[in-house]
């Protein structure tokens, strides 16, 4: 598996979150790359509607269970 990247497009001035997968065929060789870009405007949005008691918060974490997307409020905090 490969690692997520965030990357900012310097046209549009957003900050997007990056995913690439090998694709191989059946002999293991590889025949193409997916690769996936979300604008993480989107997934901040989505997270800041996400209303967990009175003090609660969201995060993302990767397989290794390390943080990293904080909910939007708490990185302007930090």
């Amino acid at each position: 598996m490969w690692n997520l990247y965030i990357d900012i497009n310097f046209v549009s001035k957003h900050f997007f979150a990056g995913y690439a997968e090998p694709i191989k065929d059946e002999n293991r060789q590889l025949v193409g790359v997916l690769i996936v870009n979300v604008e993480l405007r989107i997934i901040f949005d989505q997270i800041a509607r996400i209303k967990i008691g009175q003090t609660g918060y969201v995060y993302l974490v990767n397989e290794s269970g390390i943080g990293v997307l904080l909910e939007p409020r708490r990185i302007s905090r930090s």
